[in-house]
């Protein structure tokens, strides 16, 4: 069995979700570790199953307990969820030290791996869980993400009259992410003068572009943005479901990303196949986004 770790919103899952797909080349038996969602409600918690006609096999606590370095504890409650992040969190930090299990597979570790050392490691433990975000287009390049990321149909009846509307016009969706990316020394928030440029780049190719403005933070970006003229800011009915956005970028012809994993997902399940994207230059202050981006894209 191998055991993949779930962490972070939905854009980071779907990451984690096609680096799942992916290992079902070297195992039959691949499951979720969503562990990590339980009692929690983190972001909109584990929301994959609902946003997308799909499901995988989800890990019992028993078996991660027997090859993850974090200690396990069962999730029935709330305290016991809180209770166990708090001791997976401080195991975490120890991972180099003289505890760490040769089952708890990271990701700067199997990335470096061959296939055939992948395949001897899982013949040898039989169990084995694998930790990271796994943003690497290498990663998920062999996997149908068509298949996998599906929105249902619950999803889409929620946005029918939005989608009707981005249908009807040379549509671009414009994501700028707040929320917890305010005073964020990793992710920060992008600066006016990206959005500036990646619109003005817009509309040079398409002058009739209608801008449809997504943000967890609508009335700020408002503020910031300073637009109004060809921008519409979109106010969803549901904002306790991520995909509703998600979906209505999809929809758009074009689309402007933030450095967020949520609109990267937005632009690459667009199906135009002739849509531009604009994307930031770094995702986050250590990481390149050119890592994840299909060729082609507009780097600013």
């Amino acid at each position: 069995m191998v055991i993949v770790r779930f962490q972070g919103g939905l854009g980071n899952q779907m990451f984690q979700r096609a680096f799942l797909e992916s290992i079902k080349k070297y195992s039959n038996d691949v499951r979720a570790d969503l562990s990590e969602f339980n009692g929690i409600s983190y972001h909109n918690g584990y929301e994959i199953s609902s946003v997308f006609d799909d499901k995988c096999e989800t890990a019992k606590w028993s078996d991660i307990a027997k090859c993850a370095n974090f200690f396990q504890i069962p999730h029935h409650t709330v305290i016991g969820s809180y209770l166990n992040c708090y001791f997976r969190n401080m195991l975490n930090s120890m991972r180099k030290g003289k505890y760490r299990k040769p089952t708890h597979i990271y990701e700067d570790q199997f990335l470096k791996m061959t296939q055939e050392e992948i395949i001897g490691l899982i013949n040898r433990y039989h169990l084995i869980y694998l930790d990271g975000w796994w943003f690497e287009k290498k990663i998920y390049d062999s996997v149908d993400l068509s298949h996998i990321f599906a929105f249902s149909e619950v999803v889409k009846d929620k946005c029918k009259a939005y989608k009707d509307m981005i249908e009807k016009t040379e549509s671009c969706s414009l994501h700028i992410r707040l929320g917890d990316y305010v005073n964020n020394s990793v992710f920060g928030i992008l600066g006016m003068d990206y959005y500036h440029k990646a619109i003005q780049y817009i509309r040079n190719l398409a002058p009739e572009t209608v801008f449809y403005v997504f943000s967890d933070d609508i009335e700020r970006a408002k503020e910031q943005l300073g637009e109004t003229d060809g921008f519409e800011y979109v106010e969803t009915v549901d904002k306790n479901d991520s995909g509703v956005d998600m979906y209505l970028m999809s929809c758009c012809k074009n689309n402007i990303i933030a450095n967020s994993s949520y609109s990267f997902w937005g632009a690459k399940l667009n199906r135009n196949t002739e849509k531009t994207v604009v994307a930031p230059e770094r995702f986050t202050s250590k990481l390149r986004f050119d890592i994840a981006i299909d060729e082609g894209w507009h780097i600013i």
